[in-house]
C-alpha cells in the first residue's frame, strides 16, 4: 500500500484490521512516519493520526531542539473514486 504526502511524496505502508470496525495504517519512508488509528463505518472513518520526523528539528515549548512530531484528529468521508486526484508516475504534473 502506498500513501502520498501533500507533497506527494510516497509512503509505503501496510494496514491492519483491529476487529471489525477498526482500521490502523502505518506508512514510513526516509522522512516520515505516519500512523493512523480510525473507526470505519459504512461512509466515513474517524480516529487519530500521528506523523513524526526525525529528519527536521523544531523547538519545543522551552527552546530545546527535538524531532518533528504531530497529531490531528482524522475525519474521512466516502467520495467517488473520478474525484481523487490521479497517481503521480513521475515527471512534469
Amino acid at each position: 500500500m502506498q500513501l502520498l504526502d501533500a507533497n506527494r511524496a510516497a509512503l509505503n505502508g501496510r494496514w491492519d484490521r483491529h476487529g471489525r470496525d477498526s482500521l490502523r495504517v502505518a506508512a514510513a519512508n526516509h522522512f516520515l512516519t505516519t500512523r493512523l488509528d480510525v473507526a470505519m463505518t459504512e461512509d466515513s472513518l474517524r480516529g487519530q493520526a500521528t506523523a513524526h520526523s526525525d529528519a527536521d528539528l523544531e523547538r519545543d515549548a522551552a527552546g530545546n531542539l527535538r524531532d518533528v512530531r504531530r497529531a490531528w484528529e482524522l475525519i474521512a468521508v466516502r467520495a467517488p473514486c473520478d474525484s481523487m486526484p490521479r497517481a503521480w508516475i513521475g515527471g512534469d504534473p
